[in-house]
């Protein structure tokens, strides 16, 4: 389907920001590889072409000019508003940094590992689980620790 130099894509997506349980069915709008538009699809079994408001403000969540596009640290006092962009390696390294001084003080148990319901089929559950394994902590959905080198 197209129209004006638009591609109208028929797929599901869950609504941007937490508490989307759906995977609704969407046409979405999109021109010069970017979303114009996204509305219900009436012929998806679940919505029939309703969506909820969150989903409908999907454009405003991709392109609002405040959104983070890359990871930041801070580099002033908290609450004085100054970072600094920095790589995903620098990110992870630092996140890598901090898990393992909790654990190191506070033990693997210390930490936990969770996602909410209904999207719980791959994705960030996925990483969320192997994260708690790799980092020994028991409370990851019931998968084995295994305690990092």
């Amino acid at each position: 389907m197209s129209e004006k130099g638009i591609e109208v894509i028929r797929t599901t997506t869950w609504s941007a920001g937490p508490g989307c349980h759906g995977g609704c069915g969407v046409l979405a709008h999109v021109k010069d590889g970017r979303l114009v538009k996204i509305e219900g699809d009436p012929d998806h079994p679940w919505n029939q072409g309703r969506l909820c408001p969150r989903c409908l403000a999907m454009t405003q969540y991709l392109y609002h000019p405040d959104r983070l596009r890359h990871p930041i640290k801070r580099v002033g006092k908290r609450g004085e508003g100054k970072w600094q962009r920095i790589s995903w390696d620098e990110a992870f390294g630092l996140i890598e940094k901090k898990m393992k001084g909790i654990r190191e003080i506070y033990g693997a148990e210390s930490m936990i590992f969770l996602q909410g319901t209904g999207r719980a089929a791959g994705g960030s559950r996925c990483w969320l689980m192997l994260t708690g394994v790799r980092t020994g902590s028991s409370d990851s959905a019931g998968l084995p620790a295994i305690l990092p080198d």
